[in-house]
């Protein structure tokens, strides 16, 4: 069986076919070919591809009518079409989203930004059919967890009528019965959750791209605008409001930036919530990790902050995602970098050591600490304690799903100089 992604290509020019061909080839992946639109809708009923690159103009059927009818049909809806074009009119674009297209290329097409985008697509579609399967596993989970309830429910019957002694058992069960009705309720609203998630990110992705193009090109052509509204004469009877557009606009594009910036960290955050499994397992070093996040928090801590390492020289390699690792001790420093910013100086202690086939990580802080009531809320997604615009409310809980998805575990407790200690477990032994 083959394991290689397929990705069909229509398009009805033949030296785009064999460019792309090329391209998809060098990525290692492999290639169907489909000249109109309606040779492209019989290759897909027939193989079920992984990716469509569809290309707009074309004979027969355009791509708009092929993607809608691509998008309309349940067995192939939740295959990904990316848009390869030359046309950059905007109600096109529009179109094409209307039509259910979840991505755009431009020609001549750039072989980093195919491998990005099909990379992307790829990862929300097994994130999906992940979804798909965890749900039918719920369901049979809760076929037995209603068993479970029977069989409680005839246990404590029979137990109150022949010994009053045996009411401990039914108790027990109903207390067992009681927890796995909470866990599967919080899965199921986690699962629930990261579909949002992964759904937001993406709507809002687009959009977003439309904003931030358009603020860039606002940004480029000010600088004319404000030269040639530098000529425009004492006498003229709109030059107050002239002079109030100079003064106003940059400050507009600068706030534009910014909500731009804003949204597209959230739109981060909700992809990284929403990914559940490592996407690349290699061995490395957690103390290679550690300094690298420390490099990125490196702005936050360096004013206020002293940072103390005590590591184990011995430390073990681990398996997993270096990347995702590092982002979590990137959510943890910045975490602590705020709680300790009303400081006048703080102390970030971070420890390493192994233990029975485990690495123990502990960050600790010396800052304000976190109280009983808020600790139980902070895995919560969306929940901060920080100022509107200073979080997100998902660092925490990006970090909860990594470390569980590597096998670990990573809780919180008082540090008894004051602040806050993070604790990490991670297993030695390769993830399987």
């Amino acid at each position: 069986m083959n394991s290689k992604p397929r990705i069909l290509i229509v398009d009805d020019d033949p030296m785009n076919l064999v460019m792309i061909e090329a391209k998809i080839l060098s990525l290692g992946y492999d290639v169907m070919i489909a000249r109109d639109g309606l040779e492209g809708l019989k290759k897909v009923s027939e193989s079920h591809p992984d990716v469509v690159l569809l290309d707009i103009l074309m004979p027969k059927m355009d791509g708009f009518e092929v993607a809608w009818r691509l998008k309309n049909d349940k067995r192939t809806r939740m295959i990904p079409i990316i848009v390869i074009t030359s046309l950059n009119d905007r109600d096109d674009r529009v179109k094409a989203l209307e039509a259910g297209v979840d991505d755009f290329l431009t020609k001549p097409v750039d072989t980093s930004e195919l491998q990005a985008r099909i990379k992307s697509l790829l990862k929300i579609k097994d994130y999906y059919e992940q979804m798909l399967l965890y749900q039918r596993e719920l369901e049979s989970l809760n076929v037995q967890l209603v068993e479970s309830f029977e069989r409680a429910n005839t246990m404590a019957v029979q137990a109150e009528i022949e010994r009053i002694e045996k009411s401990k058992i039914a108790d027990e069960m109903e207390k067992l019965a009681n927890e796995r009705a909470e866990q599967l309720i919080h899965a199921d609203r986690m699962a629930t959750l990261g579909t949002l998630s992964a759904g937001i990110a993406h709507e809002v992705n687009n959009p977003l791209t439309f904003i931030s193009g358009n603020i860039q090109t606002l940004e480029k052509f000010w600088p004319i605008l404000d030269n040639y509204l530098k000529t425009c004469p004492n006498n003229y009877p709109e030059y107050p409001k002239i002079q109030l557009i100079k003064v106003d606009i940059p400050d507009i594009i600068k706030g534009i930036r910014n909500g731009v910036s804003r949204v597209s960290r959230i739109v981060n955050g909700l992809r990284s919530f929403s990914r559940q499994n490592c996407t690349k397992a290699v061995l490395f070093n957690l103390h290679d990790a550690i300094e690298e996040a420390l490099i990125l928090c490196q702005n936050a801590l360096k004013y206020k902050i002293q940072v103390v390492k005590d590591f184990d020289a011995n430390l073990p390699y681990i398996s997993g995602d270096q990347q995702q690792i590092e982002q979590v001790f990137v959510n943890l420093f910045s975490n602590a970098a705020h709680a300790m910013e009303t400081k006048d100086q703080g102390t970030l202690t971070i420890t390493s050591r192994s233990h029975n086939n485990q690495i123990i990580i502990h960050v600790a802080d010396t800052g304000h600490g976190i109280d009983k009531k808020t600790i139980e809320k902070i895995w919560n997604p969306f929940f901060t304690t920080k100022p509107v615009g200073k979080g997100t409310g998902l660092g925490l809980s990006i970090s909860l799903g990594i470390i569980q998805s590597h096998g670990g575990t990573i809780s919180v407790k008082p540090n008894p100089i004051g602040g806050t200690i993070f604790e990490l477990i991670l297993p030695v032994k390769p993830i399987s």
